[in-house]
């Protein structure tokens, strides 16, 4: 092994016991913070009057360091099923084309090959004015819809 890798190695695990044996909470901030003074390094409380030195001061302030965690902050996810297929022919149905996301190419075209192949279904075509649109379609879409073709540019 190259003394090179062996130093980087060795300095590696040096700093981990040293977080480790520091008791580095996971989560927060990596800046130092000020430990608050004990009654007994001279911090007035109520019952006492002035301050008094005593000989057991440090003679530098304390520091605590909070660490964030490497793994980062799960998130909850819900998990839903998949929405029944429609059935068939689609003749009658309503179908709502979501640009979403997505490239502003592709769904105004879907919109216009879906007429054109599907000529008896009800196509309609909503672009939100936002482009990270809501997570779920709105009432109105979901109570006229019968389906809908989102758009995710992901």
């Amino acid at each position: 092994m190259n003394i090179r890798k062996i130093l980087v190695l060795f300095a590696s695990i040096s700093l981990l016991l040293a977080l480790i044996l520091t008791g580095c909470p996971a989560g927060g901030s990596p800046t130092p913070t000020q430990a608050t003074p004990t009654p007994s390094q001279g911090t007035p409380t109520p019952s006492q009057g002035t301050p008094t030195p005593t000989s057991s001061a440090p003679t530098q302030q304390e520091l605590s360091f909070n660490c964030l965690s490497p793994r980062g902050i799960a998130l909850p996810v819900q998990i839903k099923s998949l929405a029944e297929r429609l059935t068939l022919p689609l003749d009658g149905k309503t179908i709502f084309i979501v640009q979403g996301e997505a490239d502003p190419v592709i769904m105004p075209a879907l919109y216009e090959i879906a007429q054109e192949k599907l000529p008896k279904v009800t196509w309609n075509y909503y672009n939100p004015t936002s482009g990270f649109g809501p997570l779920t379609a709105d009432a109105t879409t979901l109570t006229a819809a019968d389906a809908v073709i989102r758009g995710v540019g992901w």
